[in-house]
């Protein structure tokens, strides 16, 4: 997924542990985890519809397809 090595991920935290402190860290990670939560799930939401508009129009395509081959079938 990402390609962080180990050094960097330790750079990254030493980094925030001198920007936020030590104390108030916990709080942040917290924060910074439920907003990455909440951005997945609208993702994961915005895919779904997607891909419910891809099904319907595939399913149009079929019906009038079908449609077509019984109106030819009639004639």
């Amino acid at each position: 997924m990402l390609d962080i090595a180990w050094s960097e991920l330790l750079v990254v935290g030493i980094i925030a542990i001198l920007v936020v402190g030590p104390k108030d860290l916990p709080r942040v990670m917290r924060t910074l985890g439920q907003w990455s939560s909440r951005m997945r799930a609208a993702a994961r939401e915005f895919r779904r519809g997607l891909d419910e508009v891809v099904r319907e129009a595939e399913l149009e395509e079929w019906r009038k397809k079908a449609d077509a081959a019984r109106r030819a079938a009639v004639k």
